[in-house]
């Protein structure tokens, strides 16, 4: 069982589609100057991963225009035919989905200009691994970005 299962249930249904499509909507405008501010241009090779039902992976397809490319790595069992579904749906041709567990995929090297990932790390036990196992993906001089909360006993109401 990892961190999340312990802490809370992590459901892939369409309420927490819509639970997750809401809290990017709220947070897209920082995730936008973010990407911006760190570098993330037209043409860059993007990682998103663990995006859920896909809309920072369409905001960054967007971000890096026809003659970059995204890839959505979700969890098979999660969102990832959501995904794939919404970003037909929306016509994004510079974006592919990769359904595979974050954790254990065997990433090639120095592939992506960029790796993007929010609350995606708290789903992963390793996460000096998984964190190890992305900088590989990354092309020399690339750009790491993970915004995550790793400890909830500093959160308080």
């Amino acid at each position: 069982m990892g961190v999340a299962e312990k802490l809370f249930t992590i459901d892939s249904d369409e309420t927490e589609a819509r639970r997750l499509i809401h809290r990017h909507n709220i947070w897209r405008p920082s995730f936008l100057e973010l990407w911006k501010g760190a570098g993330l241009r037209e043409g860059m090779r993007v990682l998103d991963i663990a995006p859920g039902p896909g809309d920072s992976a369409f905001d960054l397809a967007a971000l890096v225009g026809p003659d970059g490319f995204v890839v959505g790595a979700e969890h098979p069992n999660r969102f990832a035919r959501n995904m794939i579904a919404r970003a037909r749906q929306r016509q994004i041709k510079n974006m592919a989905v990769l359904g595979v567990d974050i954790e254990t995929y065997p990433w090639p090297e120095a592939i992506m200009d960029a790796v993007w990932g929010s609350w995606a790390l708290l789903h992963i036990e390793d996460r000096v691994s998984a964190i190890a196992s992305l900088r590989r993906v990354l092309r020399p001089g690339g750009i790491l970005m993970l915004q995550e909360y790793c400890d909830y006993r500093g959160w308080r109401l």
